[in-house]
């Protein structure tokens, strides 16, 4: 009998560690998310914006960087909002903020845990009320705070997820560098991300903090045309993420070594200015991944301003 229970207890502690992923889980902001002139001063008003992206993530990596095994899922996440940026001041920094919407075919975990799909369903959705705005002769700069909400539907173990099933605290430091003053021409932009995740409904776990940068190094504009109707400007994208508390919880990844990957990748914006409208095109390749996972992302937007509120 002892022999038995014994057995039973060894099968279902083997049982409990094999529905625990293997790497951790990660915030809910997608690096790369923003690219050329991320950390710029956006203009005074209202704007619409939509993303479409495409992710293939790839190989899982484990904390020394080896090849668990392929993810064999390819997801699509619509991410539509609105921005807006008034003249209101504080401490001489301009207010504004942010509200976006995702839908996802399904929700990527970064262990590469998903799974098929019944279909598109209501993501995350991301608020950021504060929003603080500067700018000087050579530089852009911003912070901001806001909150991710697990709206999204969230059943542990289940295939079909297209949340993450918890809060999340958003904080973000930025800013652009002119060289020659000239906000046309040369830039560099950088900002970043730092996410406050909290504990996950129905699994006791508790998410490590993590934090991402997204940069771009852009050209001046380029006018396609002698009137100016027709502009863009390319450039070199990338970001990097990494975790800076461990995970935690009975249900813990089997290992909460701090994750971390990189992306470098170019990127290709289109403006339209007569109706106020952008376009972009960003790939970018994941690389030099550890205990998450290593694909690539292609990202999609269109951009449109309405100008003064």
């Amino acid at each position: 009998m002892l022999l038995l229970l014994s057995l039973c207890l060894f099968g279902a502690g083997d049982a409990q560690a094999q529905s625990r992923s293997a790497t951790p889980i990660s915030g809910h902001y997608p690096g790369g998310h923003t690219g050329l002139l991320a950390g710029e001063t956006p203009p005074e008003g209202l704007g619409f914006f939509t993303f479409t992206k495409l992710s293939d993530p790839g190989n899982l990596k484990d904390a020394q960087g080896n090849t668990i095994g392929a993810t064999n899922k390819t997801t699509v996440a619509q991410i539509s909002g609105i921005a807006w940026h008034t003249d209101y001041k504080i401490a001489g920094m301009t207010w504004g903020g942010l509200l976006a919407i995702p839908f996802n075919d399904d929700f990527n975990r970064p262990t590469g845990q998903s799974g098929s799909s019944s279909g598109f369903g209501l993501g995350d959705i991301v608020f950021v009320p504060l929003a603080f705005y500067g700018i000087s002769p050579h530089f852009d700069y911003q912070i901001g705070a806001g909150v991710w909400a697990p709206s999204g539907s969230f059943t542990p173990g289940s295939k079909n997820n297209h949340g993450s099933g918890f809060w999340e605290a958003i904080y973000t430091l930025g800013g652009a560098y002119y060289p020659d003053g000239n906000r046309k021409s040369f830039n560099l932009s950088a900002v970043l991300r730092i996410e406050q995740n909290f504990t996950q409904r129905h699994t006791d776990i508790h998410v490590g903090d993590n934090v991402v940068m997204d940069w771009g190094i852009g050209s001046p504009l380029l006018p396609l045309d002698e009137t100016h109707k027709h502009i863009v400007r390319v450039g070199v994208t990338g970001f990097a993420a990494t975790q800076f508390t461990r995970e935690t919880g009975s249900n813990a990844a089997l290992d909460t070594s701090f994750y971390r990957v990189f992306a470098l990748g170019p990127e290709f914006n289109y403006f339209y200015p007569d109706w106020k409208l952008k376009f972009l095109f960003r790939p970018q390749w994941e690389f030099d991944a550890r205990n998450t996972t290593e694909g690539m992302t292609y990202w999609f937007a269109i951009s449109h301003s309405f100008g003064h509120i």
